[in-house]
């Protein structure tokens, strides 16, 4: 977990007003009773942060509520046929907003959120997914990495403390690869995480592996194999998807985005040592000359892959990176002994 530092740059109060005494029949005459006074109505304390307690992270000893009051106050009220906090077992973190919209349109129910701890500062989405009760929340906005990863998690168990496995679940950016053929739209099922910015340059070498992730849990690894097996055997995997994404596009017709695939010409892959254009947020600047040329594939529809996945707390734009990146994987795959252990 991140050191508890780290929240301060993000954790921030807010000068949000507060309602007034009427509304919540509340007030603050001293910071001790600050420290003990909860809200009337519904209990809605997660509306309040204080810097007395030692394990909130706000800068000062200032109220911090959050910015959408209304929201939170029904957010705050546990409908009677949703799940307790303590039925949900998954949580589900996406790092962008459009992961996070396409993460809740898998969701086969949605539940009205239940109340949260105090101190946990997330916004959710609760559902299910077959038999599993899901949570979903995502990164804050413009404050990625794995660091801040790991804060959502952290807050997310203290309102749902019965949670047994994490996913982090959404976009890829890809590297040039002599090994894995991945296009737009594939699904990438990661057996092995390699914390790519846990290393230090020695000489002769790019990179040196100095850290790594924790393997996943077994039942999940042996979910993994099971799914592989099946689309091997040529099951409906591939089907059922495809139908699942023709019905989000029926479900969310006035989505800005768009679930299909974005025809061929928007999947492009550079060679690994171009230094990509940041003038804007796509490729259109950059030189269609570096391109690496690959033959179409017959059929449009996703592939899947398996195997290590390489996890970094920026993002990867410059040419030294991505081929420092390529180099190191090949290390790795090549028995470097200290990448064996350890990965998530």
């Amino acid at each position: 977990m991140a050191d508890k530092n780290h929240y301060k740059d993000y954790c921030k109060p807010c000068d949000t007003r507060f309602p007034n005494e009427n509304e919540l029949r509340m007030h603050f005459s001293s910071k001790a009773h600050r420290r003990t006074q909860k809200l009337d109505p519904g209990n809605v304390e997660n509306l309040i942060r204080t810097q007395s307690n030692t394990e909130d992270f706000s800068s000062n000893g200032e109220i911090t509520a959050t910015l959408n009051l209304k929201r939170a106050i029904s957010g705050a009220t546990t409908n009677k046929e949703s799940p307790e906090p303590s039925d949900y077992t998954v949580g589900w973190v996406c790092a962008l907003p459009k992961e996070m919209a396409a993460a809740e349109g898998m969701l086969e129910k949605v539940y009205q959120r239940p109340s949260q701890h105090r101190l946990d500062k997330n916004s959710y989405v609760v559902g299910q997914i077959a038999h599993l009760k899901i949570v979903m929340a995502c990164l804050p906005s413009g404050i990625l990495g794995t660091a801040s990863a790991a804060v959502v998690a952290e807050h997310m168990l203290k309102t749902f403390p019965k949670l047994e496995y994490f996913l982090l679940v959404g976009i890829g950016g890809g590297m040039p690869s002599t090994n894995s053929d991945v296009r737009l739209g594939d699904v990438v099922i990661s057996q092995r995480v390699i914390q790519y910015d846990y290393g230090k340059s020695v000489p002769g070498s790019n990179l040196e592996l100095t850290g790594h992730l924790n393997l996943p849990p077994a039942i999940l690894l042996n979910a993994a194999a099971r799914l592989e097996s099946q689309e091997a055997t040529g099951s409906e995997l591939v089907s059922s998807i495809l139908g699942h994404l023709a019905r989000m596009e029926a479900k969310y017709p006035d989505s800005k985005y768009d679930w299909s695939y974005p025809g061929v010409e928007n999947d492009q892959l550079f060679n690994s040592d171009y230094h990509h254009e940041r003038k804007n947020s796509t490729c259109v600047d950059c030189d269609p000359a570096r391109l690496q040329l690959r033959p179409p594939r017959e059929m449009t529809w996703p592939k899947f892959h398996y195997g290590k996945t390489k996890a970094k707390s920026t993002a990867s734009g410059r040419a030294s990176f991505a081929a420092t990146g390529s180099e190191f994987e090949e290390r790795v795959n090549h028995g470097n002994s200290q990448a064996h252990a350890k990965i998530s």
